[in-house]
């Protein structure tokens, strides 16, 4: 039985009579077989070999690291030589089948998140198109994307390539609807009437109902009693009211169109009232509508204001969710001014909640961990969450600003669990 062993020089070895031929062969290593050089070896006389038993040509010998002996054994011994290295070979087979399939859970977990992060850029666009007018949030999302093509020059995978070519035309498309005013606005908000003019209730609509048809019949009884025209304020009140009506409905948010609409509502009692002061009824109707348009302005200028201070404080709160950790314990050795802003991040990372800028080694740890933990029990998982969460809060002895004593790779995995929590808590 042969048995081969490991060396660190090479030997020139037929490849036929599977022999060692020359042990520490000096000529120039070579990987391929049959190469001209072996010519010049030492035990080939004129194209021969002088060594092996067939005396082979020297197009069939090879270099190789390894020596080749013939070992007298039993066959119980070769039997279970043999199975040994079978379950060696299965034991390695395996690990390449878990590996394979923590790559493609990796794979789907990597696209999943693209798509969520241009659902991301895709809302986000949407909003500061609709809310800032003057930013050209197309020019500005054209320069990203070719910040992101400058970056795809680094990818070697073809698969990887084509995945990242798929979601930079997604954002191109996207660039080009964005400039696009009119598609622009059937996305944001889609053509509707009831938006423009919101249904009336049933009694506001049987008053308004009512009183038209009075103002009619008054109008009648008049012209044919008097038979005199009517005077301009007299004719078109009602065109008046429809204009404060497109004036003040559109406005942004429900409780706004409420509130003015049920001011409105209580004025269409006192309209077209023929036997009213001309003069009086003009002054009153006045009056009406602009204390109708300085309430609704006051609203929105305190739900604005309201808006704002959310928006500030939610944009405070996670101001440095995209530090690195490094960066935001430098940060507050350098100032307090933001310090409580700073130990509440590295508290959310302490406790796997919070990742923050993360390079393209750690992003594909915390994505093995994440496929890993996937395949786990909710009781498990509830385990090995409590256990990273103990072994940090030794680490750091419950001081946040200490996060830096904590390997990152367990910082990962505490947020890999938590994340799969997360999700097992979303779909129960």
């Amino acid at each position: 039985m042969n048995e081969i062993t490991v060396t660190s020089y090479h030997n020139t070895i037929c490849l036929k009579c599977n022999t060692v031929c020359h042990e520490r062969c000096s000529l120039t290593e070579t990987t391929r077989v049959g190469e001209r050089v072996f010519r010049r070896c030492t035990v080939i006389v004129n194209g021969r070999c002088t060594v092996c038993a067939g005396k082979c040509s020297y197009d069939i010998h090879y270099h190789d690291r390894r020596l080749i002996k013939s070992v007298p054994r039993t066959l119980k011994v070769a039997i279970s030589s043999m199975a040994n290295k079978y379950a060696e070979a299965r034991k390695d087979k395996a690990a390449c089948e878990t590996k394979c399939e923590t790559v493609q859970e990796t794979k789907r977990v990597i696209e999943q998140s693209l798509q969520e992060q241009f659902t991301k850029v895709r809302d986000a666009c949407l909003r500061v198109r609709s809310n800032c007018q003057g930013f050209n949030v197309a020019e500005e999302l054209c320069i990203f994307v070719n910040f992101l093509k400058n970056d795809m020059s680094s990818l070697r995978s073809s698969s990887v390539k084509r995945k990242a070519a798929k979601f930079v035309e997604k954002l191109e498309t996207l660039a080009d609807d964005l400039q696009d005013d009119d598609s622009l606005i059937s996305i944001i908000e889609p053509p509707s009437t009831s938006a423009i003019h919101p249904p009336m209730s049933p009694s506001v609509a049987a008053k308004r109902k009512t009183t038209n048809n009075n103002n009619n019949s008054n109008n009648n009884n008049t012209n044919n009693n008097n038979k005199q025209p009517l005077k301009p304020s007299q004719q078109q009140p009602t065109s008046t009211v429809n204009d404060d009506l497109i004036l003040l409905n559109p406005s942004p948010t429900s409780c706004v169109m409420a509130q003015v609409d049920h001011i409105l509502s209580g004025s269409f009692s006192s309209l077209n009232v023929i036997g009213d002061d001309p003069s009086t009824e003009d002054d009153e109707q006045r009056r009406k509508k602009v204390s109708t348009v300085a309430i609704s302005d006051s609203l929105l200028r305190n739900q604005s204001i309201q808006q704002q201070q959310l928006s500030s404080e939610s944009t405070d709160s996670r101001k440095y969710a995209e530090y690195s950790t490094e960066r935001l314990v430098a940060l507050s050795r350098e100032s307090t001014e933001e310090y409580k802003l700073i130990a509440k991040e590295l508290n959310r990372r302490c406790g796997g909640t919070s990742i923050g800028y993360l390079t393209p080694a750690q992003l594909s740890i915390l994505c093995e961990y994440y496929a890993s933990s996937r395949m786990l029990q909710l009781d498990e998982l509830i385990r090995v969450h409590s256990q990273l969460q103990l072994d940090i809060q030794q680490l750091t002895d419950h001081d946040p600003f200490e996060i830096l004593s904590v390997p990152t790779d367990k910082l990962l995995h505490l947020a890999a669990v938590s994340l799969c929590l997360q999700n097992a808590n979303k779909y129960q």
